[in-house]
């Protein structure tokens, strides 16, 4: 059984460069934009530790972002803060 990927995020942004894109976590009533996550397109070689996400396409022009569960990449902590830049 795979663990799924369960912190999830819409980006909500037709103008979205995924290609470029750069996500930051910031740990609830951070003052910074807190740890940039690694963009990954699977899951080998990560731990429990590892600040990553995962991207994909949803439909509408929009992005969805994934992120660990614990086992597979570090889990986010309840409401955390998801930052993402995109240049053009």
């Amino acid at each position: 059984m795979i663990p799924q990927l369960i912190s999830v995020y819409i980006i909500d942004n037709p103008n979205v460069d995924a290609s470029t894109i750069r996500v930051f976590v910031g740990n609830p009533g951070a003052t910074n934009t807190g740890r940039e996550y690694k963009q990954i397109d699977n899951i080998l070689h990560i731990d429990k530790a590892s600040e990553i996400f995962l991207l994909q396409e949803v439909g509408d022009e929009k992005y969805e972002l994934l992120f660990g569960d614990g086992y597979f990449g570090k889990k986010l902590e309840n409401g955390s803060e998801i930052f993402t830049l995109t240049t053009s």
